[in-house]
């Protein structure tokens, strides 16, 4: 692979971010600005910026614990107005005080220093071979495409770097045992991208079915469909399964995990995954051929009994959009949301025997820790919950969850679901 190939990602459509606030102020000015937190500074509209010499000072006659300073970050993959990290990561990292934005590193040094400008980003790197050696970075995001993400991930690590590395976290289970063996032997802290697992909505799901709400759990529900453009330029790479970014290894995957975790945790599955389109034309005009799933069916069984049954799917256009159903015999929880689950806020009713129809169950705003400057309608939204996740881990010595250990189950469960497919949908065992 070349010395840029790792940093091409695709084109999207989002607007040029301004420089963080504050940034400029860095070392003078005010130790104080106006962006809202939880909590305390939340009420009264003010954010500490730790790195104020006079609030350092301060702290110093006081005798008090300085607060941590911000992790400082290097994301692979994150040119202007292009792709998952640029529309995701960016804003979730910009938006805490809890993490700095310190270097981007995209395929050219062009396109860098035009991300680094759009973001007050200090550095701007084409190769990421020099960003994740550089002194300033302590630790790496990786939001590129799939085939690349081993390579810099161990890097990174070899380096000493923290690591976020996007899912899926390599193209099959060896590449994750590799990946989890690393992070392990060089002590740091590495984190996928399975943000569904830290969204509120999943939180107060899974709390809701914990307390009971819905009594002994019999059945649960999930479904999935996504207006799929096939002719959108630039999707010609996830037209073949060994590149490991498809409906089964992505959006399959994210939404069993979530149902896992919220519901119980998978012990059988049986699934069968099919590809219903199988050419594509792209804007050239030209056709690909295509080996990659777009349709997975899945049954199973979770630990405390209960039934599972899920579909996914792309469609050519209009999907439906993402469905979870729980139902006990006491009562019944249901989320909606018009997009993936792992993505998008999602609506929660609930009913219980004496209720005549479901009724909105809002998620408390103890599940939310991260601040205003992070919309909660935005994609950014939970993978900044995650990014909270991995500074208190590095700062604090908070255990990290998910970590890679985490992924490297849910690449056995994937594996599980590939292998019941090519089996005919045959029943199997979900290994730990």
């Amino acid at each position: 692979m070349g010395q840029h190939a790792a940093c091409i990602i695709r084109r999207r459509s989002m607007p040029i971010l301004p420089p963080r606030r504050g940034r400029e102020l860095e070392g003078g000015g005010s130790p104080f600005d106006s962006r809202p937190e939880s909590g305390a500074s939340k009420r009264y509209g003010l954010t500490l910026r730790t790195s104020h010499p006079t609030l350092r000072s301060l702290t110093r006659i006081l005798g008090g614990a300085m607060p941590n300073p911000p992790l400082r970050i290097g994301i692979v993959g994150a040119s202007v107005n292009r792709g998952w990290g640029w529309r995701s990561h960016i804003p979730a990292i910009l938006g805490l005080p809890e993490c700095e934005l310190t270097a981007i590193c995209t395929a050219h040094q062009e396109t860098a220093d035009e991300a680094a400008k759009a973001t007050g980003a200090k550095h701007a790197f084409a190769d990421y071979r020099q960003m994740v050696a550089h002194s300033d970075i302590e630790a790496v995001a990786i939001a590129v495409r799939v085939p690349w993400h081993r390579e810099i991930a161990l890097a990174a690590m070899a380096a000493g770097k923290h690591v976020y590395c996007e899912w899926p976290l390599g193209v099959n289970p060896g590449e994750v045992a590799e990946m989890t063996a690393a992070a392990k032997a060089a002590g740091v802290c590495a984190m996928p991208g399975m943000q569904g697992r830290v969204a509120p909505w999943v939180l107060y799901f899974r709390e809701l079915i914990e307390q009971g709400y819905v009594g002994r759990l019999l059945t649960v529900n999930a479904r999935l469909t996504m207006g799929h453009p096939y002719q959108r330029a630039g999707i010609a790479w996830a037209a073949q399964r060994a590149g490991g970014n498809h409906i089964l290894t992505i959006q399959t995957a994210h939404m069993v995990d979530i149902v896992s975790f919220a519901c119980g945790g998978l012990t059988t599955v049986s699934s069968v995954d099919s590809t219903m389109v199988p050419q594509w034309t792209l804007p050239s005009g030209e056709t690909t051929a295509v080996d990659a799933p777009d349709q997975a069916s899945i049954r199973g069984t979770l630990g405390n009994g209960a039934t599972v049954s899920a579909h996914f799917a792309y469609v050519p256009h209009h999907g439906a959009g993402w469905r979870l159903e729980a139902y006990g015999d006491q009562g019944t929880l249901v989320a909606t949301s018009p997009g993936p689950a792992m993505v998008m806020p999602n609506r929660i009713q609930g009913g219980t025997a004496g209720d005549k129809a479901l009724q909105d169950r809002p998620i408390p705003e103890s599940f939310s820790t991260v601040p205003a400057t992070v919309p909660y309608d935005s994609s950014a939204y939970h993978v900044a919950h995650m990014y909270q996740r991995l500074a208190a881990a590095v700062r604090e010595g908070t255990p990290l969850d998910p970590s890679f250990e985490s992924a490297m189950e849910l690449y056995r469960l994937v594996d599980t679901l590939e292998r019941s497919s090519q089996q005919g949908g045959a029943v199997l065992p979900v290994s730990g």
